[in-house]
């Protein structure tokens, strides 16, 4: 995330990564190890500004997984 943010500077309004808690914490199997929220203005923002450069992120994900990643794009409603 940090690499992500020196790269789009003010275009990345905020980021979150959540990390799955154990299933002997929550009694609840998690389809997800973690999660990595990267929050735009705009969708105009995020088409212009981080698509350019989306293969230079996902060619450093390795350096932290060997699990393949899955990508969402959402609108954040409440």
């Amino acid at each position: 995330m940090p690499m992500i943010k020196e790269r789009l500077g003010d275009v990345l309004t905020g980021y979150t990564v959540d990390y799955a808690l154990e299933d002997g914490v929550t009694g609840i199997t998690s389809p997800y190890i973690a999660i990595g929220h990267l929050f735009f203005e705009s969708i105009d923002a995020f088409q212009k500004e981080y698509l350019p450069q989306r293969e230079e992120v996902r060619k450093d994900i390795p350096n932290f997984t060997d699990i393949q990643s899955i990508v969402q794009i959402s609108e954040v409603i409440c």
